[in-house]
Parts: structure tokens; sequence; C-alpha cells
């Protein structure tokens, strides 16, 4: 196995060999990380459904009022009511047997390391990414956090669009550009992506992906019309005057990193999933959308394997998945309180076949509507929750209804949002296990500042 530190070393010797302007671009790690959550991932169509009707008939905790718990809002389409549900009262729930075992979170880095002189006087852009994608497990006898190894995993990738920069031509030695353009291939798959022998790898974003050409379409109808998918393919392929679309280039070395990311985090997850028993649950911070197993022959390739017993909480609320009346009362929900469960079906566009992580049953939960100043935004401290459909009966033998799943998940997650130190000003949505496994992946990822001084030849790694 490649040591990761020799990976740096070997990607920014790589680099500085590459002819052109070397950049440092400003910014702290927070900012960088704003960039990449509004760049991942992409937004894509939903359908959304009732997955559960407004809990009746449930006998409230001793001294509570009945039915004080539950706001009506309007119908679904079907007829089933849609409610914000307070779970801590109106249901007599006590700490269950299950638990929340792992929680999986990852780090992601785009950042443009080159500029290179094309011979039309337009510029190639070459970008360095680093992924750092993993778990903490909770050892529940002395409820602590411990970092295992095996839970961890970590990528270089140089990205450009190598290819058509050699074809094209280039300003200085392009020896170089050949070189890597011989083994750059445009998508690695799942498992060149997971071997961890191989911490570096090149990626040429010459040519569009599939899912380019249907979003071309879908952005520029009028233009499209007339066009066959060569045409469109040929028009956003890097190959001479495509050189000059620089904000192309940018959001197409972002959109493969996305990609290699998915790829790790699901990878990530298996491990957590074959140590979690019965009743244990994983949690991934963030949303299952974009993430997906590859259909092989492998018998492990399903929604099951890739993602049993895996709770999904996503604090970044991109998507809007119901409609403006019910997203309206979801966003004045008081702490601890729930909406209605609710299926939602992602439609992607995409070339390759691959088992989708959807259906999901999915709702909103408050973990915090106040913080040491007074009342907080009613769009922080909001977090969505979702599993897979499919899953629910079964896997959980224990849980009689959606309701009941709801209602015990929404119990461990709320558990677990203390302690969080106030000043991270994303503390509202947080967890605390989710934050220290940040720490872990942040920690084995050199600064921004120190991978530019390697890739600009100032400064070494380690």
């Amino acid at each position: 196995m490649t040591d990761i530190r020799q990976a740096y070393r070997m990607a920014a010797k790589l680099v500085r060999q590459i002819p052109g302007r070397p950049i440092r671009s400003p910014g702290s790690e927070e900012e960088l990380d704003i960039i990449e959550m509004m760049s991942y991932p992409p937004r894509y169509q939903s359908s959304t459904s009732p997955s559960e009707d407004v809990p009746t008939g449930r006998e409230p905790k001793e001294g509570l009022e009945r039915g004080s718990s539950v706001v009506i809002q309007e119908p679904w389409a079907d007829g089933k009511s849609f409610a914000v549900i307070d779970w801590k009262q109106r249901f007599a729930i006590t700490p269950p047997e299950d638990a929340l075992v792992a929680f999986v979170d990852g780090i992601q880095r785009t950042v443009l390391g080159k500029e290179v002189l094309v011979k039309n006087g337009a510029l190639g852009m070459v970008h360095w990414g680093t992924i750092a994608v993993g778990a903490v497990w909770r050892d529940k006898g002395k409820r602590r956090l411990v970092v295992l190894e095996d839970l961890i995993f970590q990528k270089i990738f140089i990205l450009g669009p190598f290819r058509g920069l050699v074809e094209t031509g280039v300003e200085g030695d392009i020896s170089p550009l050949v070189e890597i353009a011989k083994e750059a291939k445009p998508i690695p798959s799942p498992e060149e992506v997971l071997d961890p022998d191989s911490p570096l790898l090149f990626i040429d974003t010459t040519d569009p992906e599939e899912s380019e050409i249907a979003r071309y379409r879908r952005i520029q109808p009028e233009v499209s019309a007339s066009l066959t998918d060569q045409q469109i393919r040929e028009r956003l392929t890097f190959l001479g005057e495509g050189f000059f679309d620089f904000a192309a280039q940018r959001r197409r070395a972002r959109n493969r990193m996305g990609r290699m990311r998915q790829h790790l985090e699901v990878g990530s997850l298996q491990r957590p999933i074959l140590l979690a028993q019965t009743g244990e649950w994983v949690v991934l911070d963030g949303t299952t959308v974009d993430l997906r197993w590859r259909a092989t022959n492998d018998p492990r390739a399903t929604p099951r394997a890739a993602f049993d017993k895996v709770v999904a909480v996503s604090k970044t609320l991109r998507t809007r998945f119901l409609s403006t009346s019910q997203i309206a009362k979801v966003l004045k929900m008081e702490e601890g309180q729930r909406c209605s469960a609710f299926a939602f079906t992602e439609h992607h566009d995409e070339g390759t076949p691959t088992v989708n992580m959807k259906p999901r049953i999915s709702w909103y939960l408050r973990l915090r509507s106040r913080g040491p100043s007074g009342p907080l935004s009613d769009y922080i401290g909001l977090v969505r929750l979702e599993v897979h459909k499919d899953l629910v009966d079964e896997r959980w033998a224990k849980v009689k209804d959606v309701s009941e799943l709801a209602d015990t998940l929404s119990f461990l997650i709320f558990r677990d949002r203390n302690p969080i130190p106030s000043e991270d000003p994303r503390w509202p949505g947080l967890l605390y296990p989710v934050l220290m496994a940040e720490k872990v992946l942040r920690s084995r990822l050199p600064s921004v500042e120190s991978i530019q001084a390697m890739f600009a030849g100032g400064g070494t790694l380690g």
C-alpha cells in the first residue's frame, strides 16, 4: 500500500511538471466547504407521496392533554392528513434497545491547482482533489466514540481535460500531459476508487457524461431541439474553442469529484453495516440522493447491502419535497417536533445501470429552536431524516408501522444533539458524534495552504 503522504508528494511532483501557472486560491477551509456544498449533490426532480397518516388512537403520556401535540395541515392528494407531531408528548417513548452505533461523514476538496495556456489563447484548468470519508464507532458500554482505522477512506485525484489539452496543444513542454493522458480515465470504477493500494488517481474531464447531455437539453430546449446527442457531446467537449468555457471546466471537475465521493461514501458504509447488530443503526451525515452501488454480478450490489441499517440525517436542505403550505408548517415546528413521514423517489439522468437509493421514507425534525441569544431562524436547527423504504417492513420486526419507526429514530437522533460547542456556526443542526467524525477526518487532510505550497514548489508534506 502506498503511504498517503507519499501519494501527496507524487501528486505535487506531477502537477509541478505540467506547464502553466500555479494557483494559490484565497479563502479559508470554511469558505471552501461552502463552495463544495453548493455544488454537491446536484438538484434532481422528485415525486412525493404520503407514507404516514396522522397517527391517531394512541394514548399520550400520563398527565398530558390528549391530542395537544398534533397540528393538522391540509390533506395530501389522496386524502391522508399531513401533520406536525410532537413525538415527545404524543407517544410514551422509552429509550429503545436500538442504538446509533456508527456515524459516517466526509470531507471533499476540489481546488484549481494550475492554469495551462492553450495554443488558441484559452486556459486549461488542472484541479487537485482530496477526499476523506469514514466513520467513528460508539463504544456502547462506555458511551464513548472510538476511531477504527479500517473505517477511514482517503483518496487523492488529479483532474483535468488532459486529452483535450494534448490534442489542441499547449504552450510549453507537453510531455507531462501526454503521460498523464495515457493513465487518466473519464470515470474510474468504484473498485478503483475504493482500492487502498491506489491512493492517487487521474481523471480526464475532456468529455461530458450522459447526464450533462440530458441537462443541456433540459436547460437549452430550443437550441438542443435540432441537435443530435453526438452534436451536443461535441459542443460540451473541452477541445479547441471549448477551452474558453472556464466555468464549465470548474463545474465538471467538481461534479466528477462528487461522483468519486459517492463511491467512497458507499464504500465507507459497508464496514459499519456489517459490524452493526440487529436493531442497531448507522448514521450517514447528509443525504442518500446520490449514493448508489454499480449493478454488477456481485450479490452485494443491492440496495439492502449498500443501505441496510442506515439512517441519513441531512442538515443542508437544498431540495424541497413538500408543498408550499406544508413546508411553511415545517418551518414553524417547535424544538423536538417532526412532520408526517412521506415517501419520495428521485429521477436521475444516468447513462449507466445502477442500484439507486430509492424510494425513501423521509421526515423533517426540529433539533433546536433557541440559542444562547434567543430564538433561532426558522431555517436553521432543522434536519431531514431518511431511510430506505423497502427495508422498513423487512428488517425491523419490532417496528409496527412507519409512525413508530419515525418516532424511534427521531428520539435517537434528538438525543445525540448534545453536547455541541456553541461557537461552531452550524451547531443548531449538528449531531455531536458527527462533529467528532468530521474532526477526525479533517485531521487526516493537510491544510489547503500546505497542498497549494507543494503544487507551487514551495513546500513539502511531512
